[in-house]
């Protein structure tokens, strides 16, 4: 049973996105090239791996998919041997040195293997993603032709996200309990699937679709969409007085920086937290569900 979209239309969102890639598709089509380099820059979650695939398989390419850092010899060896697509996740996680590597090869097509020899690339199509494009070097983020922004998601395709994913598991639900579902996922289609997977795991213990708000409170998760992280680090933050530093809050949570921050983008949005001069700071509001949380 397949758990994502398997065609190209039946990814739901991202339109002018997808317009893009398609326009470059027809055209390195139509030309006989490979696709000039493109980066898919998203939130943690949101769908670029699965528009990866569904990209290769417009292309009509078998796909190889790696995770950066890539040892140099498996990328001379992709390189050398395979004529298709190459799929190069959370490139930004490469040192600077191993970035550059890909400068020629986004550039020329070619790469120097450790002697220095060039290797050159015989029709290969690079797609690389990232959740944080800040950290990818300028020469190499410059190099991708290609860099249409993920949009947010709707929350009317959200609700269809919910819905298709419902059906990847045989849950057939009612657009109410997939908009409730919907709410609670904070736009990002991974959050979705988490819910879902909770949603069949019930089902197939009780043998009914459980009410949202059952299937929220088994996953600790608030009709808002607040985690249990989110909510320790709200109560973390009341403990310091409302105003603490990241370096303090990833202390106390022990929970590293980098996934501090994701949290702190999902509060802000929600108007729960703010950045100032001081450190973090709770709003008003945020107070108030941080009392909620104190148990």
């Amino acid at each position: 049973m397949t758990h994502r979209p398997t065609t190209w239309d039946s990814y739901v969102g991202q339109d002018a996105l997808k317009r893009r890639i398609e326009y470059a598709v027809i055209s390195a089509l139509e030309r006989q090239e490979p696709l000039p380099p493109i980066l898919l820059h998203g939130p943690p979650g949101s769908g670029k791996t699965t528009l990866a695939k569904l990209i290769a398989a417009l292309m009509g390419d078998s796909i190889i998919e790696v995770i950066a850092p890539v040892p140099d010899r498996m990328l001379v060896r992709v390189v050398s041997t395979h004529q298709g697509f190459l799929f190069v996740d959370e490139i930004h996680r490469a040192t600077n040195s191993q970035q550059e590597r890909f400068l020629p090869l986004l550039e020329d097509g070619y790469i120097q293997d450790g002697r220095g020899r060039e290797i050159r690339s015989t029709g290969l199509s690079i797609v690389a993603a990232t959740t944080e494009g800040d950290k990818i070097i300028e020469p190499l983020y410059d190099r991708f032709e290609i860099k249409p922004p993920f949009a947010p998601y709707t929350a009317d395709e959200m609700a269809q996200i919910v819905q298709q994913m419902a059906g990847f598991n045989d849950l057939v639900v009612t657009d109410e309990w997939a908009q409730g579902i919907a709410a609670a996922s904070l736009g990002v289609p991974r959050n979705a699937k988490s819910l879902i997977g909770m949603a069949r795991d019930l089902y197939i213990t009780h043998g009914a679709i459980e009410p949202v708000e059952r299937v929220l409170a088994e996953s600790g998760v608030t009709a808002h969409g607040y985690n249990l992280n989110h909510q320790q680090y709200l109560v973390t933050l009341l403990n310091c007085g409302g105003v603490a530093g990241l370096s303090t809050i990833a202390q106390l949570m022990t929970l590293p920086p980098g996934q501090i921050e994701m949290l702190e983008v999902d509060l802000i949005k929600g108007g729960y937290l703010t950045r100032t001069p001081s450190g973090r700071e709770l709003t008003g509001e945020g107070f108030t569900l941080a009392q909620q949380f104190m148990v």
